[in-house]
């Protein structure tokens, strides 16, 4: 392939691809969208390496998020239940997907609450490799992992996690039923 150079002050030609030319010398294909930069030491990292495949398509998800909107919406990316479902992820995977990836350093989420009716309150998503248009510069906690082991350590804490919040939940939806079905029964009224 030929594309044209840049000249020094001199008018020699260096080896620098002029700027109308630089997307088309590096190979980036055209019409494709935004792409995302995903640094080598992160792919051959011990966190990324040991992602489940629903953490990877979670993940995918908020790296597509990132690319729809040009990189500027890092920190504030929404990343709803059911685009992941059209990844191919059950609704009841997503959450421990979101928490392993969460557990491993690569994304740090803001977890908002039921988003139903009028009321939205979504959980918003951050890649911890990129920065954020407010400067804070990217955080790097997946860096702290150092060995598969101690990735695979940090998976069982979240999947531990998601358990305990369950446990939780269906314990306090018992109570409102047992509450409810108190204030149900019929009042039987004592003669005496």
């Amino acid at each position: 392939m030929t594309f044209d150079r840049k000249a020094d002050r001199t008018g020699r030609t260096i080896n620098k691809p002029a700027r109308s030319k630089v997307s088309e010398a590096l190979g980036f294909p055209k019409g494709v969208g935004y792409c995302i930069p995903i640094p080598q030491h992160l792919i051959d990292s011990p966190a990324f390496r040991n992602l489940s495949l629903r953490a990877r398509r979670v993940l995918d998800g908020v790296v597509s998020e990132w690319c729809a909107h040009d990189g500027h919406r890092n920190g504030d990316l929404i990343v709803p239940y059911d685009d992941l479902q059209g990844r191919g992820i059950r609704r009841d995977a997503i959450l421990p997907a979101i928490l392993e990836l969460q557990a491993l350093g690569l994304i740090a989420v803001q977890r908002g609450g039921k988003s139903f009716g009028s009321r939205r309150n979504p959980s918003t998503y951050r890649l911890t490799w990129l920065g954020t248009p407010d400067p804070l510069m990217a955080t790097h906690e997946w860096k702290a992992i150092k060995t598969d082991d101690d990735a695979l350590q940090r998976i069982d804490g979240a999947r531990q996690r998601v358990l305990q919040e369950r446990k939780a939940r269906s314990k306090r939806s018992a109570e409102r039923k047992a509450i409810a079905s108190r204030d149900t029964m019929p009042q039987v009224e004592v003669a005496g």
